[in-house]
Parts: structure tokens; sequence; C-alpha cells
């Protein structure tokens, strides 16, 4: 089973997002002066209601690019994307995987999400060689969304590389004070330009950060998610092609 490190990025990261907002909120408003379509605004949800619009198991470990780690067998390590990640990214197109018995690094930009037009590398969470890929993607990336910690996982692999000796994975309860601090601070920051970005009820809409201007989302995939962005026409011969 995995251990938990007591070091916590997670908390500088949402200091640094709560400021960042403030100015991304002023770029916000007048992103939307210049939309044709004009949304109404909802009042500025509670503390209770920002809390708990992303899921995270306890059942697993995190990485600070949010992709969890799961051990399903000795020597055996899943991994995926969070429910934060997928909202931040939006509705997946295509996935580009690791070959199998490929080798990766812990932190290592081994796979590709696509997403309306967009295309970013992300990190492994753990270290080791890839064992098996999820079939159940071909074709139908969407699970990522729909069912982020079930059978939207992304691939297998063979490592040992989880324990508190070879880096820092997180408990879900530091991954959710994280969330629900970060939430707040961004709610705070948008009001009153909250209807681009909250629902009724005060939680996030799917894909919730396409609602700010192009730019800032990208920003914020790299900053949360540790991604790079990919040009489009590369296809790295490394990777299998999911879709």
């Amino acid at each position: 089973m995995f251990s938990l490190i007591v070091s916590d990025p997670f908390a500088t990261k949402g200091i640094e997002y709560i400021l960042a907002l403030t100015f991304l909120a002023g770029l916000t408003l007048f992103w939307r002066l210049l939309s044709p379509t004009r949304r109404s605004a909802h009042t500025t949800p509670s503390r209770g209601a920002v809390r708990g619009s992303w899921h995270i198991p306890a059942d697993r470990y995190y990485h600070n690019g949010h992709a969890w780690a799961l051990q399903v067998a000795p020597g055996v390590v899943r991994v995926g994307l969070n429910d934060f990640a997928q909202q931040l990214l939006g509705p997946l197109s295509r996935v580009v995987l690791p070959r199998v018995r490929s080798r990766v690094r812990r932190g290592q930009k081994i796979w590709q999400a696509h997403v309306d037009g967009h295309a970013f590398r992300l990190p492994s969470p753990v270290s080791g060689r890839v064992l098996r890929l999820n079939p159940a993607l071909r074709g139908n990336s969407g699970l990522v969304n729909r069912d982020p910690y079930g059978s939207g996982w992304l691939m297998e692999l063979n490592s040992f590389d989880a324990g508190p000796s070879r880096g820092a994975l997180y408990g879900a309860e530091q991954v959710r004070q994280w969330l629900s601090e970060f939430q707040l601070g961004l709610g705070q920051s948008l009001n009153p330009q909250l209807g681009t970005v909250l629902q009724d009820g005060g939680t996030l809409i799917e894909g919730f950060a396409r609602a700010l201007p192009e730019e800032n989302w990208q920003a914020m995939v790299q900053e949360q998610l540790l991604a790079e962005p990919v040009q489009l026409a590369v296809e790295d011969p490394g990777h299998d092609r999911q879709t």
C-alpha cells in the first residue's frame, strides 16, 4: 500500500491561484462584455456550497499534477485523472497513451489529452513499466470524464515506486482541503461573474475553466496539471493512439 508524505505543494499552489484569479476576474468581465451571449449571474455560494464539487476517493493516492494511483495487485499500480483534472480539461476527444512495455518515470509527461482543438502532455504519478492500457478508451475517450475513478482509468504499470522513500503522493484529505480552498477563492474572485462558471446550487459547471479566456484556461491547465502544450500535428512515435 502507499504511504503518505506530509509535504504539501497544494497549499502553495492554492495561495498562488487565489491571488492570480483576482486578476483573471477582471479579464473574465472584459471577455463577457465582448461576448454576444450574456448569462445570468448567481449569488456568491456559501462555503458549504463551495465544498464537495470534486469527488476525491480516499482509497487511492494523488500526484500534485492531479493524477491518481491505486495499487490493484502486488507491484501493479493503476493510474488515471482525478475529478478536478477532468473538469478542468473538459470533455476529452482523444487520449494518446505510452506503449505497453515502455518505461516511465514519476513526473514524466508520457500521455496526451486532447480537448477542443488543444492537446497537452501530462505526467505519470509513478515510475515503472507500462503493463496494460485501458482498452475501453479506444473510441470512447469520454469515459475519462464520465467515470474517472472507474472505467475511465488510463493504464496500469508494474511499479514499486509508490512508497514514501521514492517520492511524494498525497492523501485524499490533503487534496480535498486544497480543492475546497481553491474553489472558494475561485468563487470569490469571479463574483459577480459567477454565471460563467457556476450552475444552480453554487457548484462549478463541467469544464468550468473553459469559461475563462482561452489563454488563462491554458495557463491554468499547465499550472495545475503540470501539463505541457502539444502541437496537434506532432505524433509521438513512442505512444499508442487511443481515440
